[in-house]
């Protein structure tokens, strides 16, 4: 499993169900994480209850 995200928004391997991180990479650049990939899954910028913080992940996630 390869995870992309932004700096301060990695995702712990556990939290993705993963117990054994042997396949499971971390990645800052989508296309680096996408490369080579049979499936691609994304998911929002902005959860529900988390509004407030919309324009800060905006920002963040814009890359």
């Amino acid at each position: 499993m390869r995870v992309s995200t932004p700096p301060a928004y990695e995702v712990a391997p556990e939290r993705a169900g993963l117990h054994v991180t042997a396949h499971y990479e971390q990645f800052s650049d989508p296309m680096n994480a996408a490369r080579g990939a049979d499936l691609v899954n994304t998911d929002v910028w902005t959860s529900m209850g988390f509004e407030s913080k919309n324009e800060e992940r905006k920002r963040d996630f814009e890359d």
